[in-house]
């Protein structure tokens, strides 16, 4: 997808993007990472709050949540967009205006995906995530997939908030009432942070389910 004339779109087609070999194998994911440089992110935390975020996400499986099939790839595209904001300025951490900046843009992204991945980035701090502006674009389910992916993020943001990977890997398992959160690395800073900035009874409204932040070790 280009937003260049068709004489550019056949330059492109014949000359750029022979068909044996592509410039970019992955154009969607290229073009998040590419705003996330010109909005001067640094890629290294990014792409740890991404891995965190998705770990959580794989871990429920679909006897906790039914995930949307695009899900996975707008929550890690949330993931590494999350600090965009700050290119405006540190009170705009959430503020995820460059993502509808059309001189900026995410090249391969719908509307919807777009619109989706902005929502997931505003709610990512507090507030409780929900379609907003963007309920027009939306599909049956995007409601929830926000607010899933939303309160995901904002759980590995607080889990990579000292951005020294001190934790490497988290999972939630499902218990009866509950989902405990089982974290590799210094994990009791992060334990701390994440009863500090996260309600239980958001996670309850989301999830259906009690956070147990509780060390087993």
């Amino acid at each position: 997808m280009t937003r260049a004339g068709l004489r550019e779109g056949v330059l492109f087609g014949n000359r750029l993007l022979p068909e044996s070999a592509p410039l970019l194998p992955d154009a969607r994911a290229a073009a998040v990472r590419n705003l996330a440089l010109q909005c001067d992110t640094d890629l290294g935390h990014a792409d740890q709050v991404a891995v965190l975020a998705l770990q959580l996400h794989d871990s429920l499986g679909s006897e906790v949540i039914a995930a949307a099939p695009d899900e996975r790839e707008l929550l890690w595209a949330a993931g590494m967009l999350h600090d965009v904001g700050m290119a405006i300025g540190y009170d705009g951490h959430a503020r995820p205006f460059p993502l509808r900046d059309p001189e900026r843009g995410l090249a391969g992204q719908g509307p919807r995906e777009v619109a989706l991945i902005a929502q997931i980035v505003r709610y990512h701090r507090k507030g409780t995530p929900w379609l907003d502006d963007c309920r027009p674009l939306a599909r049956g389910g995007d409601g929830d997939l926000v607010a899933r992916c939303a309160l995901l993020l904002r759980m590995a943001e607080q889990l990579e908030r000292g951005r020294g990977r001190s934790i490497s890997a988290a999972r939630l398992v499902a218990e009866r009432r509950a989902l405990r959160l089982e974290l590799e690395g210094a994990d009791e800073p992060a334990r701390w942070s994440l009863e500090y900035q996260l309600g239980d009874e958001s996670f309850r409204d989301v999830f259906g389910r009690r956070l147990d932040l509780k060390s087993r070790s």
